[in-house]
């Protein structure tokens, strides 16, 4: 047994805490199911910080780390201020701590001098030593995941399942890893098991991992029906989760053609409460972003969304959030913000070393495409479009570049360079009309008559079967008893 000279208790996965309070066991309890559920109050600590004694390493510990993960500094506090006051409330007793307590402390001292790779690697080794640490193996997978390495996030995601297959919190952050391996038939199934265990089905980041199962094979309806079913129980969920998991439902409708229910989600769950939250700027951005590509007019709605996103443009937390967000400033033609933004993410190493040199040449390409010039928009990316996965994000996040990239080659009218990419998406999205269409465009440019006139029957015949289909869709989810949107009861 660790123990120092600390007094010991035990969390609710039976590992072990220097603490003689069993408030203090009942909050980090809360906290690790708030995080593990995207809970609403998954900043509990952060609100009782002060409440919190001085010798409550672990507790410290996680509110720095809280602090240094956060996605928008909060300009009510100096997050960085905050961070250094618990590390050094945790370092002064982790002489009292057990040596996973003391683990935590090391993690905040890398994110602190911003080595994602290290406080990776620390909570992974949490993983291995204390296979019951759950939230450990959740955050490991959160630093994979923003660093774009998918066979870490696979990696961990098994070491948890394989110590907490009692839990199914586990069953979700396997799948995911999963997911993103493309290992999509055992990530569904696991996913699936994991909300049947979940008390009432509520485990969001198991209808998250189905979504992308489902989103990356095409099965729209089937992806439509599943997670229209489960979205009651998101209305318990933090904004993040409720507007994303959203955010992955109007994926469905949107290769479905049904542009205006993609709005409709967009006005009522997506872009609606939480609007100074990074996420819920991204998931707003990503959404336009994909309409843009469809010709939808959306042209009304940049200037709300990049006017929140104006204040953190020299933040540069992850190279994801910033690809965003200066797609969003040059749409809503913020000119002057583009080019101060440009000159933050090329005046030093803001990143790891490749992620740095990918996200400049990405954001300048998309700064070109948004202004509509085309060609130099394809010289700026093309270099460099196989890198696009180091910028982190999930596949269905990242899938936006792939289809940016897509129309970029259509509008230069690279029709033999854009051939297979679209030949290749159909083979895994066989149901989504609109790629028909853009392969009914390069066969025809390229003389292939026979296979020009098989797309464009293909995408008729399924937009047909959509309108026709549509209806009793939505009837059946207005006849799901357990089917009420209710955004208003997100704090």
């Amino acid at each position: 047994m660790d123990r120092l000279n600390g007094t010991m208790m035990k969390d609710r996965q039976g590992l072990e805490i220097t603490t003689s309070s069993h408030e203090t066991v009942a909050l980090l309890d809360h906290f690790v199911g708030q995080v593990l559920s995207y809970g609403q109050e998954s900043d509990c600590l952060c609100k009782k910080s002060d409440m919190i004694g001085d010798e409550e390493v672990l507790l410290h510990a996680l509110i720095a780390i809280c602090c240094l993960g956060a996605e928008n500094k909060n300009p009510k506090y100096d997050a960085c201020s905050k961070s250094s006051y618990h590390i050094q409330k945790a370092k002064a007793y982790q002489h009292k701590a057990t040596k996973r307590e003391r683990m935590y402390v090391s993690v905040c001292e890398e994110l602190k001098r911003s080595n994602k790779e290290e406080a990776a690697r620390i909570y992974e080794e949490i993983v291995d030593l204390f296979p019951r640490d759950i939230l450990a193996a959740k955050l490991a997978q959160e630093q994979y995941f923003n660093m774009g390495e998918s066979e870490n996030l696979r990696r961990v995601g098994k070491k948890c399942f394989q110590s907490n297959q009692d839990v199914h919190f586990s069953y979700g952050m396997y799948a995911f890893g999963l997911a993103e391996t493309n290992s999509l038939e055992e990530a569904e199934r696991l996913a699936l098991q994991g909300t049947d265990m979940a008390p009432f089905k509520k485990d969001p980041w198991c209808h998250h991992a189905v979504a992308h199962c489902m989103e990356l094979t095409g099965r729209l309806d089937e992806g439509i029906r599943f997670m229209e079913s489960m979205a009651p129980t998101w209305n318990e969920c933090g904004s993040f989760m409720y507007s994303h998991n959203w955010w992955h439902t109007s994926l469905f409708y949107l290769d479905r053609d049904a542009s205006d229910i993609v709005l409709d989600i967009y006005d009522k769950h997506i872009w609606l409460k939480a609007k100074e939250s990074a996420q819920e700027q991204i998931g707003a951005t990503a959404l336009l972003w994909r309409l843009d590509l469809r010709k939808i007019p959306v042209a009304s709605h940049w200037d709300d969304v990049s006017d929140y996103i104006v204040p953190h443009i020299k933040e540069h937390i992850q190279p994801f959030l910033d690809l965003h967000y200066i797609y969003a400033l040059a749409k809503s033609g913020k000119d002057e913000r583009v080019k101060e933004m440009l000159d933050s993410l090329n005046s030093s190493a803001l990143y790891q070393k490749n992620q740095s040199e990918v996200t400049r040449y990405m954001a300048e390409a998309f700064v070109l495409y948004a202004r509509g010039d085309w060609e130099s928009s394809y010289k700026q990316l093309a270099p460099i479009y196989d890198r696009t996965k180091e910028i982190g994000g999930s596949q269905a996040q990242r899938d936006v570049f792939e289809q940016t990239y897509i129309d970029i080659l259509l509008q230069t009218r690279r029709y033999d360079r854009v051939k297979g990419l679209l030949e290749d998406r159909v083979s895994r999205r066989p149901n989504t009309p609109y790629l028909y269409r853009n392969l009914h465009t390069v066969y025809s440019h390229l003389g292939m008559t026979e296979e020009a006139q098989h797309a464009d029957t293909k995408s008729k015949e399924l937009e047909r079967f959509y309108r026709q289909t549509l209806p009793t869709i939505t009837k059946e989810i207005r006849g799901c008893t357990c089917h009420q949107r209710q955004p208003e009861q997100l704090q």
